[in-house]
């Protein structure tokens, strides 16, 4: 069912450096900085860029963090792995936070279960169903950020770094190296979110406040003072592919922002009883000349009502959210035993 396009949600959105920035090239140099930022080749000729995989990764981290603090169990380990298993021997909390992917394929070697994509969807956390794991593609993307066109001319500068001596605190010997730097640059990347649910809006929506406020860092370095950013919103569009318009405005005539949960309810996906909520007056759906599909814009500085709209959505979502019983993490590791077998 989440193979239809229902509806999605695309977010323009501005990153201007506020700390130096660097986000490492993995290509190794013969010369040059030891730390070189990384380039694309774009309008013919070389320019740094910030990989959309880089930011996802910032995004989902932060998100889940948020989460994290409001309900321990609601996001997962992604790097599960032996060395953890073996923690989580001395420290059986820690299993709850059993990567989603993991306790999938012990669900279908133990149990012979077969992992639909609706199980994949309704039985992993929520940062797995927005953001995705190895059992369920996510419907949140993110695209690479290039320099605005009143950056372009900007490059990276090399900076010197030493490496201290832990006796002296001093400078160590034969320990410099150089790095390159971007500085008063702003970047431009697309998120875009598929098929989303309400609550799911209201999480990204924390996101971009903080992001706005400057508490994000992307690259490396960030223990040195760098990669601080800070995020503007340049416009936020909202689609709908559906029949007619009369499916998103209520008895008063009033916008209403309709997750897919509200427009496709289907158990078998889990999704959220109340995925709906109201836009604030002056905002509506409409169908533009030659297109297929509804849609709602909010212009630069107008994004905060959207935003504002959600978050109440994502707070109710997470102070509901319990571990689904086919998920439990009892299920996959028996602590009883020293090896760690499943059950």
């Amino acid at each position: 069912m989440l193979k239809k396009l229902i509806n999605e949600c695309t977010v323009e959105l501005n990153l201007k450096t506020v700390d130096p920035l660097l986000v490492k090239s993995g290509l190794a140099t013969v010369s040059g900085a030891d730390m070189a930022f990384v380039m694309t080749y774009r309008n013919g000729r070389p320019e740094p860029y910030l990989p959309g995989s880089s930011l996802k990764g910032v995004i989902r981290s932060h998100a889940e963090r948020i989460a994290r603090t409001l309900k321990s169990p609601s996001a997962c380990e992604p790097f599960w792995n032996e060395d953890i298993e073996k923690e989580v021997k001395s420290s059986p909390a820690r299993a709850e936070t059993m990567w989603c992917g993991e306790r999938f394929k012990r669900r279908e070697k133990s149990f012979e279960e077969v992992i639909t994509n609706a199980t994949a969807y309704k039985d992993s956390c929520p940062a797995c169903r927005f953001f995705g794991s190895t059992y369920f593609a996510g419907r949140f993307g993110v695209s690479d950020a290039y320099l605005v066109e009143e950056s372009q001319s900007r490059r990276p500068m090399l900076r010197d770094g030493v490496g201290i001596d832990r006796f002296t605190g001093g400078a160590s010997k034969r320990a410099k190296f150089e790095l390159e730097v971007l500085t008063d640059a702003t970047f431009k990347c697309t998120l875009h979110i598929r098929n989303f649910e309400v609550w799911q809006l209201g999480w990204l929506a924390y996101v971009v406040r903080d992001l706005k406020d400057k508490l994000i860092q992307v690259g490396s370095g960030k223990s040195r003072g760098l990669g601080r950013v800070e995020g503007g919103v340049e416009s936020v569009t909202v689609s709908y592919v559906i029949a007619d318009d009369n499916q998103l405005r209520d008895g008063d005539g009033l916008a209403r922002l309709r997750g897919i949960g509200s427009l496709t309810p289907d158990e078998n996906y889990g999704f959220a009883s109340d995925d709906e909520t109201l836009l604030p007056g002056g905002y509506s759906f409409a169908r533009p000349q030659g297109k297929l599909r509804y849609e709602c814009w909010f212009e630069q500085g107008q994004d905060a009502p959207l935003w504002l709209a959600c978050a109440p959505n994502w707070d109710r979502y997470i102070a509901d959210y319990r571990v689904e019983p086919h998920m439990d993490h009892t299920r996959f590791i028996d602590l009883r035993t020293e090896g760690g077998d499943d059950e």
